[in-house]
C-alpha cells in the first residue's frame, strides 16, 4: 500500500504494509527502552507506594487521638470544633506533600521552557543582502552540502551533492534518519548551511 502526504510543501512517498521485524535495530532500541523503562518503574514502586500510603493515611492518626481527647476534654463541643479543622487540614497537608514530590519535575520542565525561550530570544537576526537577486533558472543543485542541527550531535547530512532540474521529478531515496526530510528543509532555507554550497541561481 502506497499514499502520498505532503509535509513542507514537499511531497513523501510512504510505503506500508511491511512488518516492523523487517526493521531489526528499530525493534531492538524499542524493546530495550521498554525494558529499562519497566526496570525503572519497579524498582521506584515500592518507595513510592510506601510514601503514599503513609502520606495519605496520616490523618487516620487522629481518630485514636479523638478517642483519648474526647475521654479527656472538659468541654466537647470545643473539642469537636478543634477536632473537624484538624480533620478538614489533615488531607490538605497530604495533598500538598504530593506537590512537593513533583517540584523536582516541574523544575525541570520549567528550565527546559526557558532554555527554549533563550534560544529564541538571543538568536542573531541574519543581515540582509545589499542586492537582492532572483533565481536565474528552476535548478536546485547542492555541492557537497554538510548541515547539521543546533541540537544534533552530529551531521544530518554529510557531503552531499545533487542537481534536480526543473520541471522534472527528483526522488529522494533512503531509510529512516537518512536526512530527506533535512534536504527538504534547506532547500527554501529552513535552516543555513555550515559547509558546501547552495549556489543562488538553482
Amino acid at each position: 500500500m502506497k499514499r502520498w502526504s505532503t509535509s513542507e510543501e514537499f511531497p513523501s512517498l510512504k510505503i506500508f504494509g511491511q512488518s516492523v521485524h523487517s526493521l531489526r535495530c528499530f525493534k531492538e532500541a524499542i524493546h530495550a527502552y521498554r525494558d529499562d523503562a519497566l526496570a525503572y518503574t519497579m524498582a521506584c514502586k515500592p518507595g513510592y507506594v510506601a510514601f503514599n500510603t503513609v502520606v495519605n493515611s496520616s490523618f487516620l492518626a487522629l481518630i485514636p487521638a479523638a478517642l483519648i481527647g474526647m475521654a479527656a476534654a472538659a468541654d466537647l463541643e470545643t473539642f469537636a470544633q478543634n477536632f473537624l479543622f484538624y480533620l478538614i487540614f489533615a488531607p490538605a497537608c497530604a495533598a500538598m506533600l504530593n506537590k512537593l514530590m513533583y517540584m523536582t519535575n516541574y523544575k525541570m520542565q520549567a528550565v527546559e521552557s526557558m532554555r527554549r525561550i533563550d534560544e529564541i530570544l538571543l538568536t542573531r537576526e541574519q543581515a540582509e543582502p545589499r542586492e537582492f537577486k532572483l533565481p536565474q533558472g528552476n535548478d536546485v543543485r547542492f555541492d557537497h552540502v554538510t548541515f547539521t542541527y543546533p541540537t544534533g550531535e552530529g551531521p544530518a547530512i554529510s557531503d552531499v551533492s545533487f542537481l534536480a532540474k526543473g520541471g522534472t521529478v527528483t526522488a529522494l531515496v533512503g531509510h529512516s534518519g537518512s536526512g530527506k526530510s533535512t534536504i527538504g528543509s534547506l532547500i527554501p532555507r529552513f535552516y543555513d548551511i555550515q559547509e558546501g554550497a547552495f549556489p543562488s541561481e538553482a
